[in-house]
């Protein structure tokens, strides 16, 4: 039989040894972007970690509209320019999402509600009437409030990394906003 003694100097062991371990359950129940790390005392600038949690949504938004672009577009250059859409924000979503873990700030894995319905209208349609849709909106519409998005964070962000995550990536979606515009004459 353990004795109480020992159980309790096993118990404050593993605290000290693992102290993140008693607000794993917390952090998980706790709303996306929290501004502190388990054990840490930085935080991150509001304003910083909303662009986080923005960038995020946007950049699942174009990746999951990307990959039905790529298979539903009629036009071979609204399927390339989907394809894109994926490959770039994957990786720069990868990027982001690594900066975020190291400030303690969880992201959002999935597109807001307003994006998702977006998507879902763009699963029914195919053909040209999707083309023009989805240029339309996750094109021209979406990297136009993105790249206000970037550069208000390139020129304004308080957190050097996520600064310069956006000085970074902006050209990158002015890139697909001109790439979006293009298209649109087009259809």
């Amino acid at each position: 039989m353990k004795s109480p003694v020992r159980v309790a100097i096993v118990a404050a062991a593993l605290a000290l040894a693992f102290p993140a371990a008693g607000h794993a359950q917390n952090s998980k129940a706790s709303p996306a972007g929290t501004a502190k790390a388990a054990g840490s005392s930085s935080s991150i600038d509001k304003r910083d970690r909303d662009f986080m949690m923005k960038a995020a949504q946007a950049g699942h938004a174009e990746v999951a509209t990307g990959n039905v672009a790529s298979t539903q577009a009629a036009s071979e250059a609204v399927k390339q320019f989907g394809a894109q859409m994926v490959k770039d924000h994957t990786t720069a979503n990868d990027e982001l999402k690594s900066i975020a873990q190291g400030k303690g700030v969880s992201l959002p894995d999935a597109p807001d509600n307003a994006h998702q319905k977006a998507l879902e209208k763009l699963k029914g349609m195919s053909g040209a009437s999707f083309d023009r849709q989805y240029i339309a909106d996750a094109g021209v519409k979406d990297h136009t409030a993105t790249q206000k998005l970037f550069s208000d964070e390139a020129k304004n962000g308080k957190d050097a990394d996520v600064k310069a995550f956006a000085q970074k990536t902006l050209p990158v979606i002015t890139h697909h906003l001109e790439m979006a515009r293009d298209l649109a004459k087009k259809k």
